[in-house]
Parts: structure tokens; C-alpha cells; sequence
């Protein structure tokens, strides 16, 4: 009994000693894409400077490798990841007759592939302190950048590049408010160096000592205010709320406040109806300053999509555009002219699937409402607020915790949390705490 425990313990070391290769691909990419959304003036410039702009693509090469990856490493009694690969090479097929274009396809496809990084993302790895130091160091460097380019100019500042079939310009300076500027940082802009800084957060929270965490979460807080994108502050705060009252070392299943919020985050496709039945009320002369984004939203950019349907997509309403069939994916082709940002996730997703979306969302709940992760659920509560004035999946940081937290929904349960919880385990924790390894019961 004594010889076969030890082996078990043996064993269970030996997994969390080394990192798979699939976790260690997943860190990486993941790194790879929080680079380059954080640091996007002063790659660009570099790889502009130098000849090297294809070096711009390495994240979206490894993203692919992440596809390949969750599909060799999804579990074998489920074919949830292979269904779902079926399903976006069916819809990439459609959004190819609705654009006409296959540089509008792989854009899309391309805005897509973030998630599978997501999926394939390793609980353990994460909180390793190697781990922790690298996001730390990231995340003060954007915040950094943030500050320092409020009174700084950038070289990169009129940089023009070539994207996926169209030339492409760095977002010229903005201000808001008077005189007040909206700071990009090192990103290419606001909503970028503010989703970057919030996702390096919460990645680096991962057991991380309260105090510790909180002095990071002050320095994300003055960076993000100063990109003015209130979204990612409200985000910021009520990740800090959650952190701070949620139980880390017990199943979510059994704790009232993260079961409430996730239902509550459950609403969110109900959230833009009420936007648009409230901005319908005004008009662009009665509307309050206040309320001009979300009247922008609720009666132009959300709405505009739907009286393009008879024209691009007949069908729209049961099967959706497609990839690249609307959006950002449209620049890449001779139908640009019916391009609409749709800044909203789930709405993008129901333009993309149609119908089928929303038989899927249900389920995708109901997976959901029995992930025992804590952590898993408190990222999606996150992401389902930041999803609701997301431009649809351009955000590679948000797809990456997109993917992360729904794991259970695209690839099925990899029952890490609940193993780790019946053994007992202790993961590496923030910068300078002990590991105490696996305490086995005898």
C-alpha cells in the first residue's frame, strides 16, 4: 500500500514538474499574441524598419499549431473540438460565397484562432513563478507605455503596414474631453493597450498572494483609466470584486456569489436589446453626451448589418454571414463599401452562425453552470463584460480568455480542478511563496 502511494505521488510529481508540449505551445502563442496586441507600435516599427514584416504573423502561425493541438489533445471520449472545427470550416465555406473572397475568410479565420491558444492553456503553467515574473514584467511595461506616451511622440505614430490583403495605418492621436488625450501606450489603440493590461492581470492572479495582487491591480487601474475605455475598467473592477470574495480552493458549484454572477452573465445577449429599445428613444440632437457611444451602437452600427441581409446573405437570419461574409472581414474584399464595425461579441457571433448560435448558447450555459473552476468562471464573467462593446473577435487577448474559460464547452472537462482539489494539490504560487508539492492522505 505504502510502495504503490509513493508511486502514485511519484507519478503526480513528474506531471507537474514538466509542462506538456501542448501547455508549453499554449504559453508561448500566448505570450506571443499578448506581445504583439500590447506592443504593437513598436514591433510594427521594428519589423518595418528591418524588412522583417512577415515576423508580424508568428502568433497566428502558432495559433495554428494550437488548432492542431486541441484536437490531438482534446479528450478522447468526446468529439466536441473536432465538431466544432467542422462546424468553422463549413462556415469559412459560406462566408467565402457571401464575400467572395478568400483574403476575407483567413482574416477572419485568422481574428478566430486566439481562442484555441485559449483552450489549450495549462491551470499549472500559469501560476508557475517563472510564469508569474514574465506576465508581471509585460504588464508593467505596457502600463509604463500607457503613461509615457501621454507626453511623448512615438516614431511609429504615421506608420503605414501591410495587413492580410489591404494596406493599414497606426490610429492616428485622439482627444477626448477637452484637452484630455487617449492614450494607446504601445498598442495600436485604446481598446488594445487596455485589453492587454487586463488580461495580463488576470493571468498573473492566478494564486497569487492578495496583497500582491492588489498593488498590481492599482498600476493596471491608473493605466486603463488613462486609455479611457471604460469598458475594461468596469471589467477591471468587478474581476478585483470577484477575486477578492471568491473562494479559490472550492468548487464554484457550491459558492452563491459566482453562481449568481455567472447566471447574471448569462443575460448578456438580453443587454444590447435594451441598448437599442432605450437609444431609440432619442434622437442625434436629444441624445445626452453621455449616452453617445451606446446611441452610436444601439442605433447605427448594430442595426446596419441586418438591412445588408437581402443584398449579401439572404439566408442570414437562419445560417449567418459566414467568416468574412460582414465586419472587418469585408475590407479585404470588393464589398467594403457594406462594412460595419459590429462591436458587440455575441452579436457578431449570431452574424457569423445565425440560428445555429443561438441553439448553441443554452448548452454552452449549461456546460458552464458545471465547471467547478472558480478561476474558469470568474475570466468568463469577465469576458461576457468586456464581450459587450468587443469589436467582434478582434481582440486576440480577449479570445485567449475567451477560450481559456470555456474550455469545458469546446473541448469537454479536463477535470484538473476537480483532481487537484481530491488530491490535495498545492499549485506554485505567486513570486516568493513556497511550494509545498502533494500532501497525500494515508
Amino acid at each position: 500500500m505504502a510502495s504503490s502511494r509513493s508511486v502514485l505521488l511519484h507519478r503526480q510529481s513528474v506531471r507537474t514538474g514538466s509542462a506538456s508540449p501542448a501547455s508549453a505551445l499554449s504559453a508561448v502563442t500566448l505570450i506571443a499574441y499578448v506581445c504583439q496586441s500590447a506592443f504593437f507600435g513598436p514591433i510594427r516599427y521594428f519589423l518595418a524598419s528591418t524588412g522583417l514584416e512577415k515576423l508580424w504573423f508568428v502568433p497566428d502561425l502558432l495559433g495554428l499549431v494550437c488548432v492542431a493541438g486541441v484536437l490531438i489533445e482534446s479528450p478522447a471520449r468526446t468529439h466536441r473540438a473536432l465538431i466544432f472545427m467542422y462546424v468553422i470550416l463549413l462556415y469559412c465555406v459560406e462566408g467565402y460565397f457571401v464575400s467572395g473572397s478568400v483574403a476575407s475568410v483567413l482574416s477572419t479565420f485568422k481574428a478566430l484562432v486566439p481562442l484555441f491558444c485559449g483552450l489549450l492553456l495549462d491551470r499549472e503553467l500559469l501560476a508557475r513563478p517563472f510564469m508569474k515574473v514574465l506576465l508581471l514584467a509585460l504588464l508593467s511595461l505596457a502600463a509604463f507605455g500607457v503613461l509615457f506616451t501621454l507626453t511623448a511622440d512615438m516614431p511609429w505614430a504615421n506608420l503605414t503596414f501591410e495587413g492580410i490583403g489591404v494596406e493599414q495605418k497606426y490610429k492616428d492621436l485622439q482627444w477626448i474631453e477637452g484637452s484630455r488625450i487617449r492614450s494607446y501606450g504601445f498598442a495600436g489603440d485604446e481598446h488594445g493597450a487596455a485589453s492587454s493590461i487586463l488580461t495580463l492581470l488576470i493571468l498573473f492572479s492566478l494564486n497569487a498572494r492578495k496583497l500582491t495582487f492588489y498593488l498590481v491591480a492599482v498600476l493596471a487601474f491608473i493605466a486603463i483609466e488613462e486609455t479611457t475605455s471604460r469598458t475594461n475598467l468596469i471589467a477591471l473592477i468587478a474581476y478585483v470584486a470577484l477575486y477578492s470574495f471568491a473562494a479559490h480552493d472550492r468548487s464554484a458549484v457550491d459558492q452563491f456569489m459566482l453562481r449568481w454572477s455567472l447566471r447574471a452573465s448569462f443575460m448578456a445577449p438580453v443587454l444590447p436589446l435594451i441598448i437599442i429599445a432605450i437609444t431609440l428613444s432619442f434622437s442625434g440632437d436629444t441624445v445626452p453626451d453621455e449616452l453617445l457611444s451606446l446611441w452610436i451602437r444601439g442605433t447605427y452600427t448594430w442595426l446596419v448589418p441586418f438591412t445588408h441581409m437581402d443584398e449579401l446573405a439572404p439566408a442570414a437570419v437562419l445560417f449567418g454571414f459566414g467568416l468574412g461574409g460582414f465586419g472587418f472581414g469585408l475590407l479585404q474584399s470588393d464589398l467594403a463599401s457594406f462594412y460595419t464595425p459590429v462591436d458587440n461579441f455575441i452579436l457578431f457571433n449570431f452574424l457569423a452562425f445565425g440560428l445555429p448560435y443561438v441553439l448553441f448558447y443554452p448548452y454552452q450555459c449549461r456546460r458552464l453552470s458545471r465547471e467547478p473552476d472558480p478561476y474558469r468562471i470568474t475570466v468568463f464573467i469577465v469576458t461576457a463584460i468586456l464581450g459587450l462593446t468587443l469589436r467582434g473577435w478582434s481582440d486576440s487577448p480577449f479570445m485567449i480568455l475567451f477560450g481559456y474559460s470555456t474550455c469545458c464547452v469546446f473541448r469537454g472537462s479536463v477535470g484538473r480542478f476537480a483532481a487537484a482539489t481530491k488530491a490535495r494539490m498545492t499549485y506554485p504560487v505567486a513570486i516568493g511563496q513556497s511550494v509545498r508539492g502533494l500532501r497525500v492522505r494515508k
